[in-house]
């Protein structure tokens, strides 16, 4: 909830106006105000949010212009509409030319604060643009009121300190609600504001524009320029079309944002999760990407994929990406790269990924560990940059690994969508002796005619086959299939998600290849890479046979 400080200070004012010319407002306009300035900050609260959501450098300079051409326009049609409540200036003619100003002075107002108030890196901030924005609707206020009246240029100081600390106030406490919703959006539980509180902000928002009033007294009326009597119609049918247009606008918007994330998101075979939710954790990550994505902050664990197809077992580790925040915690992998890809960044990413596994396997060639090699997940926007052949071949030179030790995974989605480079690409790889897998078989459209086609090692069926795999037949019988497929295809089959001893002894009688999963371990960093080696050709070989 808000804090309860907004009501206090409004409270405390009031008896302020015991000697004032302007009576605290308590009428059924008053009413209407508040039941419309309900809407503005309903509607300024969803723009704040869709605007939170925006990942690439294009899309967020857009919407962050919309954003604050919208806020600053419904703030400012409620400034003019307050006045409404008091009958001394409710009668008068309106003149265009300071409101026009003042409604200037509202968006460029908004447009330098709005980024800031919508960011989660640093609560300072996001407290200094919330002031920020409380000064220019002052500002804003002044010229608005010389479109009713001759201001004397004297302020009442009292009334003026009282009208920024809660306007201060309500903003500063709408914008660290807002940040507190999306930092909590990480952990599952994205609870943007709520009604209750909104009508909380729309009630100070009474007091907050009466204090205004007192705060730069004006004499009413006075030679302006010409009669606009016919302002308050017009700006009427403003503030209509403006929450028309906003609130169509970002409904459209959201609808085309859910389904890009969508698309995306099954590049990198995530799980289903709720829109929203996946759109707020994906724009924080974003926030913080060029920070994450520092050498000092990538971190990898690897996971045993085991082969049983030869007479002894052989383990091959798979590099797995881990990323931590300090003030997020850890963060999903897939998210993370996603946002990588949102933002241009994944072949920066992808090359740290593999440089990094190649350097910390490095020390296994070395040291006679049984270890066959590390596999690394690759996109196929990095394999066919036109100087990664080269890169790859470079950085194995200089670690002095030979290229069968590597071996490259591309999801099913990636390879289906295969270009004639890529199958170019793909068989230099191969002649060098980089093998190629397909990851993530059998979660899309999987064509056996493409697997005929492709130049590529072997296949990894999604662990989704796994599931419920002892007591479904029907599973049973495709990943048998399927395992009869790869051997007459003559190419490798690892199944992945084994987390039961009598899935691997089925899955070992149906002839699958390799095995990926607890069963055998969890992903672990590099230094415990040797010791479970050591472990497992020690240990768990006679119980995996």
């Amino acid at each position: 909830m808000l804090p309860d400080v907004v009501f206090l200070l409004a409270t405390v004012a009031l008896p302020l106006v015991s000697t004032n010319t302007v009576a605290f407002p308590l009428s059924f306009w008053a009413l209407g105000y508040v039941l419309f300035a309900l809407l503005v900050v309903h509607l300024c609260q969803r723009l704040v949010e869709h605007a939170g959501i925006a990942v690439d450098h294009k899309e967020r300079f857009a919407t962050f212009a919309n954003t604050s051409l919208a806020i600053g326009s419904l703030v400012w049609a409620l400034d003019v509409a307050g006045f409404f409540m008091y009958p001394a200036f409710a009668a008068l003619d309106i003149h265009s030319g300071p409101l026009l100003v003042a409604w200037l002075l509202m968006v460029l107002s908004a447009r330098f604060t709005v980024p800031s108030l919508i960011s989660t890196r640093r609560p300072l901030m996001v407290v200094g643009a919330a002031c920020g924005l409380a000064v220019g609707m002052f500002c804003a206020h002044l010229f608005v009121l010389q479109a009713f009246g001759q201001w004397h240029q004297q302020i009442d100081w009292p009334f003026t300190l009282a009208a920024m600390s809660l306007a201060s106030i309500i903003a500063v406490s709408m914008a660290l609600r807002h940040r507190s919703a999306r930092l909590r959006a990480m952990n599952a539980s994205f609870e943007p504001l709520g009604w209750a509180e909104k009508a909380m902000v729309a009630t100070a928002i009474l007091p907050l524009h009466w204090l205004l009033m007192q705060s730069l007294p004006i004499a009413i009326g006075g030679p302006h320029g010409f009669d606009n009597s016919f302002m308050p119609y017009v700006l009427a049918v403003f503030i209509v079309l403006q929450m028309v247009y906003f609130s169509r606008a970002m409904q459209v918007e959201q609808a085309r944002q859910e389904l890009l994330n969508r698309a995306l998101l099954m590049v990198r075979s995530m799980p289903g999760s709720p829109a929203q939710l996946m759109e707020q954790q994906l724009a924080l990550i974003a926030e913080r990407l060029p920070r994450l994505m520092a050498p000092a902050s990538l971190h990898l664990h690897y996971q045993p994929i085991v082969d049983q197809s030869g007479s002894a077992p052989s383990v091959r580790l798979e590099a797995l990406l881990r990323v931590r925040d300090p003030e997020l915690g850890p963060l999903p992998p897939d998210l993370v790269l996603l946002a990588c890809e949102r933002k241009g960044l994944t072949e920066h990413v992808d090359r740290q990924i593999l440089r990094r596994a190649l350097e910390e396997s490095s020390l296994w060639v070395s040291r006679s560990l049984g270890c066959a090699g590390v596999s690394v997940n690759i996109t196929p926007d990095t394999l066919l940059a036109e100087d990664f052949l080269a890169w790859l071949r470079r950085q194995l030179r200089e670690l002095q690994i030979e290229p069968g030790w590597l071996q490259l995974e591309l999801t099913e989605h990636a390879l289906m969508a295969k270009s004639e480079r890529l199958t170019e690409t793909l068989s230099t790889l191969k002649m060098i002796g980089v093998s190629v897998v397909m990851d993530d078989f059998g979660t899309g459209f999987s064509s056996l005619g493409a697997l005929i086609d492709l130049p590529i090692d072997g296949v990894k069926c999604d662990r989704r086959f796994v599931q419920d795999l002892l007591q479904d037949s029907k599973r049973q019988g495709v990943l048998a299939h399927l395992c009869a497929i790869a051997k007459t295809l003559q190419i490798h089959f690892t199944v992945e998600g084994v987390e039961l001893p009598e899935t691997l002894r089925l899955l070992q009688q149906m002839g699958a290849d390799s095995i990926q999963g607890y069963w055998y371990a969890k992903p672990m960093p590099a230094a415990r890479v040797p010791v479970w080696l050591c472990e497992f050709y020690d240990c768990y070989k006679p119980r995996a046979a």
